[in-house]
């Protein structure tokens, strides 16, 4: 009876009665957990506008549909997050909240495995952990919560990662056929997930069921049915591609190793970009985590590795390598080690907790200041001014100031609603993010290509289009024209740095 008092309650009981009751409990917790995370999300969902990336895929997913072709857009490397989109058909309505409702979705099931995950290694405090630092840190609230490939992509990784960690506890075929069909669904929904097949690699060396040891063989037997599912699906995948005459693979890897230009082995190598690239992404997750809350998710990891708790480690660590080694660099692609940094996090606090209720106390509370003080401004802000919201300096750049950012679309349609607008001809780079954006206006996008041989093309449309009603959007970029012929409508205002947009009346 001594005993028992110590105990916490839903933590750990002694029959069978009471481990099933604790066992709902969880579940409930859960879901509760689950439903904030989406409800949190879809606050002001479309009020960061459309990035030209997103309507990569919103577009792609449309003229899958329109040509009843699964493998439109193939060559890209995110066939399976296209085909998650065109599921959902968010062109046909209001684009841009369906597909982010679309990829908010999708990361459910990456929250509910690292939810699974904490569980499994630190019990139920671990998953509270686990799901509230995942749910309020800034970096997967900004990237998680628009249209790209990458949180699609996660969602399956982290899947994969929770059937690999299963193997703590159980060796099942199940779980490696599911952890390998999960990392097939990965690379399909984005090609630079190929590093992550190395999950089931770092389970078979570092994990084995708490019952009993597994023996070499089981290791072996539970490794090669894991890669056996995630290499055959993709072989199948990418040889079937190829044989109607496409190509899966070669793009994505120029751009990689290249960027698409001739290889240069000793700049690839080279440990002074190799380095760059790791400060570069420290500094931007110490600017969206705060560095207290970096050094702390740093340091559960060297915890673990010190526990010999290698797998997480080895999860996070051996992909970043990879990841930091490519030629190009973005903080989405990150969304997979930045969620495993947290779930490190996750697992050390929820041992500390079932040891002590005031640890317990204290670790929500600093977790709850830290949401209070880094997230929640960083919400505000991006539901009432978007422009300003605080990210690392090279994404401000790219999502708020670049011709890729879809900032000056509401001015654009403010001035044109309340006139006769026959036609919007849109000569700007994210053409497709104003048509998705502004659905209440005819807007059409030709074809821009970055090396400027569209532009007498498209000064020969505005020629032929000098009607009333008629209107072109002229972005200042060496793709298009200067200027278009008839009167400037308006000058349209945008964030500073990024290339200015003119509204031009075509009427004679």
């Amino acid at each position: 009876m001594y005993q028992e008092r110590l105990i916490p309650t839903g933590y750990k009981f002694e029959n069978g009665m009471q481990k099933a009751v604790s066992g709902r409990f969880s579940v409930l917790i859960a879901a509760a957990l689950l439903l904030l995370f989406f409800g949190v999300n879809l606050v002001a969902l479309n009020r960061f506008p459309p990035f030209i990336d997103e309507t990569v895929h919103i577009r792609t997913g449309e003229l899958v549909l329109q040509n009843f072709s699964p493998l439109e857009g193939i060559n890209l490397g995110r066939q399976f997050t296209i085909l998650w989109f065109a599921l959902f058909q968010p062109a046909a309505s209001d684009a841009i909240w369906v597909a982010r409702a679309a990829t908010l979705i999708a990361a459910l099931v990456g929250l509910a495995a690292v939810m699974g995950i904490a569980r499994l290694a630190a019990g139920t405090w671990g998953m509270i952990f686990a799901a509230l630092l995942y749910s309020f840190n800034s970096f997967h609230y900004f990237y998680g919560r628009l249209a790209l490939a990458d949180p699609v992509s996660g969602a399956a990784v982290l899947a994969a990662l929770y059937f690999a960690y299963r193997l703590s506890r159980r060796a099942a075929w199940q779980d490696a056929a599911l952890c390998g069909i999960c990392l097939f669904l990965a690379v399909g929904a984005k090609i630079n997930s190929i590093p992550y097949y190395g999950i089931p690699v770092a389970a078979a060396l570092s994990l084995t069921p708490a019952v009993r040891r597994l023996s070499l063989p089981g290791r072996i037997r539970w490794l090669a049915a894991a890669l056996g599912c995630a290499l055959g699906l993709f072989g199948a995948f990418v040889i079937g591609a190829r044989l109607r005459g496409l190509d899966f693979l070669s793009n994505s890897f120029s751009l990689a190793l290249s960027a698409r230009g001739p290889f240069d082995t000793a700049a690839f190598f080279s440990p002074e970009r190799i380095a760059g690239n790791v400060m570069l992404t420290l500094d931007s997750l110490g600017v969206l985590w705060g560095l207290p809350a970096l050094a702390l998710l740093v340091t559960a990891v060297i915890l673990l590795i010190v526990r010999r708790r290698f797998f997480l480690p080895l999860c996070l660590i051996a992909p970043a390598l990879a990841l930091w080694i490519n030629l190009p660099q973005e903080m989405r692609f990150f969304v997979v080690p930045a969620a495993i940094a947290l779930l490190c996090g996750a697992v050390v606090l929820g041992h500390a907790a079932r040891r002590s209720r005031l640890v317990a106390a204290v670790a929500l509370t600093v977790l709850a200041a830290w949401a209070l003080t880094l997230w929640l401004p960083f919400a505000l802000t991006a539901a009432e001014t978007p422009a300003d919201i605080p990210l690392p300096q090279v994404d401000a750049r790219q999502y708020t100031r670049s011709d890729a950012s879809g900032f000056g679309f509401d001015a654009i349609g403010d001035t044109l609603r309340g006139r006769d607008v026959q036609l919007v001809i849109g000569a700007l780079a994210n053409c497709q993010g104003m048509r998705y954006h502004l659905r209440d206006l005819p807007i059409s996008c030709p074809t821009i290509r970055p090396d400027g041989q569209d532009s007498p093309a498209l000064a020969d449309l505005f020629a032929a289009n000098r009607r009333a009603g008629v209107y072109v959007v002229l972005e200042d970029s060496p793709y298009v024209p200067e200027r278009a012929p008839g009167q400037v409508a308006a000058m349209i205002d945008v964030p500073p740095g990024k290339p200015a947009l003119t509204l031009y009346d075509l009427a004679p």
